[in-house]
């Protein structure tokens, strides 16, 4: 399940190295009516958007919703996969990850008489 929406950055967690791979936290606050903090994950392919952005930064998040279960309750993490801000080297590292990015076909004109 994908959800998106936009909030300020409040903390940067430091990388953590789980079994093989690494992943790194990053502490949001939504922006909405009733604002609320929750926490991002970024995983390895993904840690490249987070070295542009910094505390106090309003950025848009698309991320995945995931569940696990434990000790009979289900614990569930977001996981994201794209970030959206003025900040120009955010666009670039958004444009390094191929699977985000769908292109539109090209539309090709031509110039005929009738």
């Amino acid at each position: 399940m994908n959800v998106e929406f936009k909030g300020k950055i409040i903390e940067i967690k430091v990388i953590e190295e789980v079994k093989n791979f690494k992943k790194q936290r990053v502490v949001v606050e939504t922006i909405e009516q009733y604002p609320t903090k929750t926490d991002i994950e970024f995983l390895e392919k993904h840690l490249d958007k987070i070295k542009y952005l910094k505390i106090g930064d309003i950025v848009e998040f698309k991320c995945n919703i995931r569940s696990n279960e434990w000790n009979d309750k289900y614990i569930k993490s977001l996981v994201c996969y794209f970030v959206k801000t003025n900040n120009e080297n955010t666009k670039i590292a958004n444009n390094k990850t191929k699977e985000t990015q769908i292109e539109a076909p090209t539309v090709v004109e031509y110039d005929l008489p009738f």
